[in-house]
């Protein structure tokens, strides 16, 4: 249930684990998305009333897509919202098509407007995890995700503890000691693998820094249900899709619509119509046709998430302690997760396990030495591969875009930059929460609000 499908290109260090376990995967025979409201529906790459609307604006903005994807640095500060509107795209091909295509991968509606057009247009292309008009090939793991991970059980060289509670982390200068079942455990470092939010409440007298970093991502709660309730699916089985969107509301946002998965669609193995379902939805479905359900919570994506993920290098390592996990990555879903847990290993001292694989290299290269400064490696100043160095192109928006805002005499910078501009200060910590407490404030228009500094960079 927790994770479904892959590809080869934008997975490479999981397809290389993989590999190395043994363990087997297969091609998709098609993922597609499938949207229900009341007033319309449509299925990618099935004929609707609906979609023959809202097929020019779709292929529209199909086509716009590798222009963006190439201009990392036009639009990386430009949100999908302010594109969309400037751009003269609908609001109902905001709301029921590209918004539901989005939340496929982010699992979440919320945040989505402003994340950055330059991310989401990395996700079409050239090499797509998602499109609108042509198929995408996925790739999902035989038997589901708990063959890799016993395959990973079955050969860990240490002691396992799962199930262990671990309360309380305490940290001086030679050790790190954790409580946990009420039992005080010394050790020489700790790795968070832990939502952000969850890293900080274990931390005994965290620093401000980590106060700072970790208390700034947000998560959505999540209900999931694994069940057999058809009524969670689009009303006509012809428009049953892999992944379907339905929501009994009339018009846009759609914030009480609910995500339901086709198991059977993508996972050979399952020979009934079995779905898995999140949002508001899950709630309606009787006991007896629930076969387990779980409360999940998922990170809530926004324009600075790559700088924030960056910015956790100023407190990796210190006092012992490292952190990994999605919310730390450069590219996020499971192939982020991966390759920083890889990352905080190799500042520890292990050795980087697929070496032979070009694509996973570079990739966790890009991460761990670019993004999150954990490692240091020498590449060439320009390789053609997809996507782009995402991890250097953070770092030179960071120098070039933000470096002349924060410079200068009582300098004006935007509020829309608060999570970015600390980045730059030496003052950086009294700075961000100067901003934030700007941002929470109730009067005027948020985005009109402005910081000013007296002192330079």
């Amino acid at each position: 249930m927790g994770f479904l499908v892959f590809n080869e290109w934008w997975y490479p260090n999981f397809c290389a684990l993989l590999d190395t376990l043994g363990v087997r995967s297969h091609l998709v025979p098609t993922l597609d998305l499938a949207v229900q409201f009341d007033g319309g529906a449509w299925r990618t790459r099935h004929d609707t009333s609906f979609w023959r609307e809202i097929a020019d604006e779709a292929e529209r903005f199909q086509l716009a897509m590798p222009d963006v994807a190439a201009n990392p640095l036009a639009y990386a500060e430009v949100t999908i919202e302010e594109w969309l509107d400037k751009n003269g795209y609908s609001n109902i091909f905001r709301d029921a098509v590209l918004a539901p295509l989005l939340s496929t991968t982010f699992l979440t509606r919320t945040g989505l407007p402003d994340s950055s057009i330059f991310t989401c247009a990395c996700f079409f292309g050239p090499f797509p995890i998602l499109s609108l008009l042509t198929r995408v090939a996925w790739r999902t793991v035989e038997g589901g995700s708990r063959s890799y991970v016993n395959a990973m059980l079955d050969g860990f060289p240490g002691g396992l503890r799962p199930g262990s509670r671990v309360e309380r982390i305490r940290r001086n200068r030679t050790r790190v000691e954790l409580l946990v079942d009420g039992r005080r455990e010394k050790f020489d470092h700790v790795v968070l693998a832990t939502p952000a939010d969850v890293s900080l409440t274990l931390l005994e007298e965290p620093s401000q820094d980590e106060t700072t970093y970790l208390g700034d991502f947000t998560y959505d709660d999540a209900h999931v249900v694994l069940h057999r309730d058809e009524r969670t699916m689009p009303t006509e089985r012809r428009l049953w899709a892999a992944f379907n969107f339905v929501t009994e509301e009339a018009s846009g946002p759609f914030r009480q619509g609910s995500y339901s998965y086709f198991s059977s669609a993508f996972q050979r193995w399952v020979d009934d119509d079995v779905f898995v379902t999140v949002g508001p939805r899950s709630a309606k479905i009787p006991p007896e046709h629930r076969l387990s359900e779980h409360h999940w919570r998922h990170r809530v994506p926004d324009f600075a998430a790559p700088i924030r993920s960056r910015e956790l290098r100023r407190i990796q390592g210190k006092r012992r302690t490292w952190y990994c996990g999605e919310y730390t990555s450069l590219i996020g879903a499971h192939e982020g997760s991966l390759i920083s847990g890889l990352a905080v290993a190799a500042a520890l001292g292990a050795p980087y396990p697929f070496p032979d694989r070009k694509a996973a290299r570079r990739l966790f290269e890009d991460a761990a030495a670019d993004h999150a400064g954990l490692i240091k490696t020498v590449r060439p100043a320009h390789e053609s591969f997809w996507p782009p160095s995402l991890g250097a192109l953070v770092g030179q928006m960071l120098g070039s875009s933000l470096a002349q805002r924060a410079r200068g005499p009582r300098e004006l910078v935007p509020a829309r930059l608060a999570s970015l501009v600390s980045n730059l200060v030496v003052d950086r910590v009294p700075v961000y929460r100067s901003f934030k407490k700007e941002l929470s404030s109730p009067h005027g228009d948020v985005r009109a609000r402005v910081y000013r500094r007296d002192t330079d960079a």
